[in-house]
């Protein structure tokens, strides 16, 4: 079992509010994961910061949001804006949002993975928010398994069930005071 690493969703931008970048980047060994979302996506261009980040140390921590609106966003979409990630910003992993948990829907995911995969993509992250089916273990190289506030965090999870993808928590509304106990868990 790897040691636990951060996930960040930064979802703010590396000029506009480079004070978070900076304190991010002062727990960069930490971090595993920064999830980038220029324009609600890619965008249609190339926004000259995130190009410059991208290149940067980040590079290999950084994966492009994209949503698949609960599998109802057509899989040739998704993956094309993926692509779009590539050609932007040089970014090969994919944050996969509005993931269903259900097996109902493990057919379109397994599409999905599949082609983004063999588009070359280096990692891929699912994020139901919650434990899915074992079968979203199998497809991605990460499932976010819980996404929610700090005090929802404090209480009883159930378990994820076992699988070759990493597990991963999006934990937002820490206050201060929780952090400790956030991490440690």
């Amino acid at each position: 079992m790897r040691a636990p690493q951060l996930a960040v969703p930064a979802y703010f931008h590396p000029e506009r509010e480079a004070h978070a970048w900076a304190v991010l980047t002062g727990r960069a060994t930490a971090v595993g994961l920064v999830v980038v979302n220029p324009c609600s996506g890619a965008g249609d261009g190339t926004d000259t910061t995130y190009r410059t980040l991208c290149a940067g140390p980040w590079r290999s921590a950084i994966a492009g949001y994209v949503d698949t609106a609960y599998a109802t966003r057509a899989v040739a979409d998704v993956v094309g804006e993926a692509l779009a990630y590539r050609r932007h910003y040089g970014i090969d992993a994919v944050f996969a949002d509005q993931v269903t948990s259900g097996a109902a829907h493990l057919g379109y995911y397994r599409e999905l993975t599949a082609r983004l995969r063999s588009t070359g993509c280096a990692r891929v992250v699912l994020n139901p928010g919650t434990v899915p089916d074992p079968g979203y273990l199998e497809l991605a190289d990460i499932v976010v398994t819980f996404e929610d506030t700090a005090e929802a965090y404090a209480r009883p999870l159930p378990p994820a069930p076992a699988g070759p993808a990493a597990i991963c928590h999006l934990v937002h509304d820490a206050p201060a005071a929780t952090h400790r106990a956030v991490l440690a868990r």
